[in-house]
Order: C-alpha cells, then sequence, then structure tokens
C-alpha cells in the first residue's frame, strides 16, 4: 500500500516536542494524594509497556523475524520505523528526542 505524506517534514529545530509534552501528560489534580498520584502513573507506565510489548510481538510476527531475542526485536522495529520515516519524509531523530522527553516526565512522576 502507497500512502503519500500530507505533512510538512519535521525538523530537528522543531520546538514542538515541548508542547506534545505537555499537552500528553496529564497534570496531576491538586486535590490527590502523592501517594495515589505515583501509583496512578505507575500503572500507566506498565499499561503502556505491555502496549508496546503487543505491538513488538506483532511486529515480528508479520516480518517474519526469527528472533527470539528482544534486543533484536526492538532493533528491527526500529529498523523499520527509520525506513517509514524516510519514506513519509520524517527525520526520526527528532520524533526519538520528543519521545524521550515524554518518557522522561512521565516515569519522574512514578
Amino acid at each position: 500500500m502507497t500512502q503519500t505524506p500530507t505533512h510538512q517534514p519535521a525538523s530537528a529545530s522543531d520546538s514542538a516536542g515541548a508542547d506534545v509534552v505537555t499537552s500528553i501528560t496529564a497534570l496531576p489534580r491538586d486535590d490527590e494524594d502523592p501517594a495515589t498520584r505515583a501509583a496512578r502513573a505507575r500503572q500507566s507506565n506498565a499499561q503502556r509497556a505491555a502496549y508496546a510489548a503487543q505491538a513488538l510481538q506483532l511486529h515480528t510476527h508479520v516480518s517474519s523475524s526469527t528472533t527470539d531475542d528482544m534486543q533484536q526485536a526492538l532493533i528491527e522495529l526500529l529498523t523499520d520505523l527509520h525506513h517509514l520515516c524516510h519514506t513519509c519524509d520524517l527525520d526520526l531523530a527528532p520524533l526519538l528526542q520528543t519521545a524521550h522527553l515524554i518518557y522522561a516526565t512521565e516515569t519522574r512522576a512514578a
């Protein structure tokens, strides 16, 4: 299936990453107990890890990968994501940087 990108290429100087972190990360309620907030963050992060594990398992299956090594499977998925970004005129590096900022914000609350 061929898809024509309908977006502008991402640039390394794009400051949208900070906006994404702010908009995706839920702000804690003022009246919520800090222990409750931390428990909720740990649960959300565990669910996100489970989603990623499912995506990795599906990618391994559909790509007919023969690896049983999780690190190698992640390398293969990241490589394919890099190919996808290249096809869509996206730069993977700033996307990874933004993902890292979001991850750091989410895990800081845990």
